[in-house]
């Protein structure tokens, strides 16, 4: 039985704020602009902490497997875009079909903590 898809992600692109010095500015959630929604199911691999300069940074990695359509597969050709699923945010580090029947996307992820 195929596992269900509990999750809606919205996939954001980079919109067109820059800062004074005529940079792409992506630090905000109102530098970001939607272009869908994608149902997947998440599995989660692990994660770190560490201790930089007084402060704790930790950041964990999640899988997320989800049905072949037109904007899972374009994750691939546009690894700067993200991902949201409410108040998290994830960014993309690879993304492809998982096998070659192209059924399913394989979308590997990083949210900062």
């Amino acid at each position: 039985m195929p596992q269900r898809c509990t999750h809606t992600l919205t996939v954001e692109k980079p919109g067109a704020a820059v800062d004074a010095a005529g940079q792409p500015d992506l630090t905000t959630d109102a530098s970001w602009v939607a272009v869908g929604q994608i149902r997947a199911r998440a599995v989660t691999r692990g994660g770190k902490e560490a201790y930089v300069f007084k402060q704790t940074q930790a950041d964990t990695e999640n899988v997320f497997f989800s049905p072949s359509t037109a904007l899972s597969r374009s994750l691939h050709d546009h690894p700067e875009w993200r991902l949201r699923d409410g108040s998290y945010v994830y960014e993309i580090t690879y993304s492809d079909l998982i096998n070659k029947t192209g059924k399913e996307v394989i979308i590997e992820v990083k949210e900062a903590v």
